[in-house]
């Protein structure tokens, strides 16, 4: 019997195979004893060295006959033929003691350790698809399955060691020549066995940056932070920070730090108001907190007892405005709605994301989780002069996440609450805003109004002074009214101001109940479809309403509800924002709240939910063909917004965005569950590429949720699905699980084999992404059957063609062709060319891994090929990176450099987040 006629497995669970057919290695104690042997490897273990590992230090009186027993069993188990007294060839016995006679051939821990001293005197690409190959060998644990007891000798934990020493030098050997991608999988297992280990987790984070993954890099560095808190409570490492550091300081790996460029340089704050008034001191105290020279602090404004209306935005702006200049980087602007309705309250991933966004950085290239998300803002606006105005805070937490961690930035946030955490634990200065002074609220009526009107009739001033409190929204929305009056009568607007205290009964010495005051005589004067707009108004979701949706919204023509919006606009009970749309303070909206009854409110929140809606599926219509619903027709009064083309449709759901998450949190909580269904329903797109995966998630809980127990089960599965995709992108890769798995009952139930097979492949591709390549193998096998007792072909094609991959990753190269070529077949009956092209690709990409390079070049060729008739742009630029690095690894450094660059040229053009590696790849090329 030769020397390859057996063949053994430590690297993972304790195995051997007689040619292609398992040995049954026996009990649990003759596994224990041939995993000591392989362990090492070649050299004699004596008895007292199998005795300590097996009973450490309570032996049995029979612990050396059990030895000698074990050894015998594990004899005639590997060599059946053997004679009770031939040695045989496999276990052989010493003075120095028992010795398995295993070779690289026959043992993968020899195997790996051989694969491991070629790759180190290997040139560059050869050697990063030797380190894989060897690490490819590991399964798992050495002796995983094993006593726990054993496992913790030190011969099996310095095995561990030694192949994360191999782990580690293979990935810096892979990221300095610009081979990441064939290091990342086995890596990536490996830091998942051991997420204490700073040095792994540091490579894993370059890695996974230097294929086009900032994303997962960044993230990956977030969750080992948290997990060395919350279990060794300590920070990273030098390692650690400074793999994370050189990650968001740059697109890719080997690049340096690129400047602000123009676009990058945003200009995000507000106009100033012409007619600010009152503030002399504390603009002079405000000023004086950011000093000329040197970083400038994290500054609060705040009111007197959380005072709404006081004026605390619009003096945040004119000192934003006055200190702009000093801050040549640029200016962030965000208002957090922190006191509106729940739904309506932006939360820190949304502003994160949209601060970001402004800064010139990718979506795709965002992070998951907020934390991940805040380190890459930080990590963005370092070293930046920046000025960032928060505005409209609820609480400590609402801004902690939005502040730089570098001196240099000036940040405002406003607020009605007093942010003492802010204040203790991040050094800001609290600036505190009253009411404005009698002289100060006449020097406002005369900056609205004019100096003649207000010297003509002083004591009708005094009286508005008095009933305003100094509210500058009280004394706004005054000046407002009387100019909408001819002629100018102050004397006029305080009798309608006493005669409004009288009706309402709203007198009293509180600034917030003279507002109502105000708020009421500017009610009692609009004409009544005016009137019912205002009231209407408190009903709308998000923060602002335009014309279209205000005419669905009151039940009216967009040309009817037109002069109702212009009245309320000169009324200043309605504030007109930027490009059409109106909004109302939220203390307004308070008091139009407490107008309405609960019949026409529900009313209106039906019909303005209903407008988003239909708009909506409209849009989505022109987006997605076939449409995803056929809608009912609208509600009587909706008038849906009408699109002429796609990039109309497109710019829509951009601009009304965070209206439509509002409209679906309002739909929950008012109980119009068909809409929070069916907006989510329209909306899974959208959230899958657009949205925060965090707000995507929530989102579609929710419509989840309020699915009753009569609810469509394919609409439960689409909107289950696209939680599971967020999950996994998020991370929550168990979750994502228990979503797929319901979906596969909702899609039993109905008998659907193929949607139940389409889940069983998104929760492979789960659990390849998690390692798990045992189990994603598993499910990839029951989707191809499920496929053909479908009778579905093309499904059946694409499970064979996933196999194929997924064998690759895990090394077993003759089953990964196996699979592919089956695949092949079906796409070529099926005149696939694009199944075909892909499959082609794995190919190339097996053979590439087994060192065929001309076999694997030929396979790529086909797949180029077969891409051009199906005119699928991103697979040719994969084709052509994998092509380039066939060149790369055979020394065709020219031909390399030109497959990389037309690569790179696809993938930018499109926009995908893998442009980053293969400009790694080409920068890592000799010249």
């Amino acid at each position: 019997m030769s020397n390859d006629a057996v063949r053994f497995s430590l690297l993972g669970p304790v195995r051997a195979w007689r040619g292609d057919d398992e040995i049954d290695l026996g009990a649990p104690q003759q596994r224990a004893v041939l995993a000591l042997l392989m362990a090492y490897a070649g050299q004699p273990v004596t008895m007292a060295q199998f005795i300590d590992a097996l009973w450490h230090e309570e032996p049995p009186l029979s612990a050396v006959n059990a030895v000698h027993r074990s050894i015998g069993l594990l004899r005639r188990a590997l060599e059946p033929t053997l004679s009770p007294r031939d040695p045989g060839q496999w276990l052989s016995r010493s003075s120095a003691g028992y010795q398995l006679a295993a070779t690289a051939g026959s043992l993968d821990l020899l195997r790996l350790r051989a694969l491991a001293d070629q790759a180190r005197t290997a040139p560059a690409p050869e050697a990063v698809t030797l380190f894989s190959q060897a690490l490819r060998l590991r399964l798992g644990p050495c002796g995983s399955g094993l006593e726990p007891g054993l496992l913790g000798h030190p011969v099996f934990v310095a095995l561990e060691h030694e192949i994360l020493a191999v782990a580690r030098e293979a990935a810096d050997t892979a990221v300095a020549h610009g081979e990441a991608r064939q290091l990342l999988a086995p890596i990536r297992r490996l830091a998942a066995e051991h997420p204490l280990d700073e040095a792994l987790a540091a490579r894993l984070v370059r890695l996974l940056a230097a294929t086009g993954l900032q994303a997962d890099a960044i993230t990956t560095y977030a969750r080992v932070r948290e997990r060395l808190a919350d279990e060794l409570g300590v920070s990273p490492g030098v390692e650690l920070r400074a793999a994370y550091e050189h990650v968001v300081r740059s697109e890719t790996v080997g690049s340096e730090p690129e400047p602000p460029t123009a676009g990058s340089r945003p200009r995000q704050l507000p106009a100033d108001l012409p007619t600010f008034v009152g503030r002399d001191a504390e603009m002079a105290a405000a000023l004086a907190l950011a000093p000329a020279d040197g970083p400038a602090p994290t500054v609060v404004i705040t009111a007197i007892g959380g005072m709404a209306g006081v004026g605390k935005t619009t003096l945040a702006i004119r000192w934003a405005h006055s200190e702009a200049a000093r801050y040549p980087d640029g200016q962030l602007y965000v208002n957090l709605r922190g006191f509106g309705q729940a739904e309506e309250v932006m939360s820190a991933t949304e502003a994160i994301t949209g601060f970001l966004e402004a800064l010139g950085v990718r979506r795709q290239a965002m992070p998951s989780s907020l934390d991940a998300l805040a380190a890459l803002y930080r990590s963005t606006i370092a070293d930046r002069r920046m000025l960032i105005l928060l505005d409209n805070a609820r609480d400590e937490e609402h801004v902690r996440g939005l502040l730089p961690g570098t001196p240099g930035c000036l940040v405002i946030v406003t607020s009605r609450n007093p942010l003492r955490g802010l204040v203790a634990r991040d050094g800001a200065h609290p600036l505190r805003l009253d009411v404005l002074t009698p002289a100060q609220s006449r020097d406002f009526l005369t900056t609205r109004l004019g100096a003649p009107a207000v010297d003509r009739e002083p004591h009708a001033v005094d009286a508005i002074v008095d009933r305003c409190r100094g509210l500058p929204l009280a004394l706004a929305i005054v000046a407002a009214r009387a100019l909408s009056h001819r002629p100018l009568s102050l004397a006029a607007v305080a009798d309608d101001l006493r005669a409004a205290a009288g009706l309402a009964d709203l007198t009293g010495f509180d600034p917030a109940s003279n507002a109502r005051t105000v708020f009421s005589w500017s009610y009692q004067i609009l004409s009544a479809d005016a009137a019912r707009l205002f009231r209407l108004m408190s009903q709308i979701p998000g923060t602002d309403i335009t014309v279209a949706a205000a005419a669905s919204l009151c039940g009216l023509t967009r040309d009817e509800v037109a002069p109702l919006v212009s009245e309320l606009t000169l009324s200043g009970l309605v504030g007109e924002g930027s490009y059409g749309r109106y909004t109302q303070h939220d203390l307004v909206r308070a008091y139009a709240g407490e107008l309405i009854d609960a019949a026409e409110a529900a009313e209106a929140r039906r019909r303005v939910l209903d407008h988003y809606y239909q708009s909506l599926d409209a849009a989505e219509a022109l987006l997605v063909q076939p449409p995803l619903t056929t809608s009912s027709p609208p509600r009587t009064g909706v008038t849906p917004e009408q699109f002429a083309s796609s990039a109309a449709a497109t710019a829509w759901i951009a601009a009304e965005q965070q209206t439509l998450y509002a409209a679906i949190r309002r739909a929950t909580s008012a109980g119009d569950h068909a809409y929070a269904v069916g907006l989510n329903l329209l909306l899974v797109r959208h959230f899958l590429s657009s949205a925060p995966l965090a707000v995507a998630a929530s989102l579609l809980q929710l419509g989840i949720d309020s699915m009753g127990s009569g609810a469509d089960p394919l609409d439960e599965k689409r909107l289950r699905d696209g939680l599971a995709t967020a999950l996994a992108k998020l991370g929550r890769f168990d979750d994502a699980i228990k979503e797929l798995e319901r979906s596969r009952l909702l899609e039993a139930e109905h008998g659907d084999l193929t949607a139940q097979a389409a889940t069983m492949m998104t929760m492979a591709r789960i659990l390849y992404l998690q390692g798990a390549w045992a189990r994603s193998l598993l499910l990839l096998d029951e989707c191809v059957l499920m496929y053909v007792e479908a009778g579905n072909q093309r499904g059946q094609a694409r499970a064979l063609s996933a196999k194929g991959w997924v064998h690759t990753e895990n090394g077993d190269h003759e089953a990964a062709l196996a699979a592919c070529e089956r695949a092949l077949a079906a796409y070529q009956d099926l005149l696939d060319p694009a199944g075909e092209a892909a499959t082609w690709h794995s190919i190339g990409h097996t053979r590439f891994q087994l060192g065929k390079y001309a076999e694997a070049e030929e396979a790529y060729n086909h797949a180029i090929e077969l891409c051009h008739r199906s005119d699928d742009r991103d697979l040719v630029a994969q084709v052509l990176e994998s092509l380039g690095d066939i060149y790369a690894a055979t020394g065709g450094s020219a031909r390399a450099r030109t497959a990389y660059e037309q690569a790179l040229s696809i993938k930018e053009d499109l926009g995908l987040p893998t442009a980053g590696a293969v400009r790694a790849k080409l920068a890592a090329l000799r010249p």
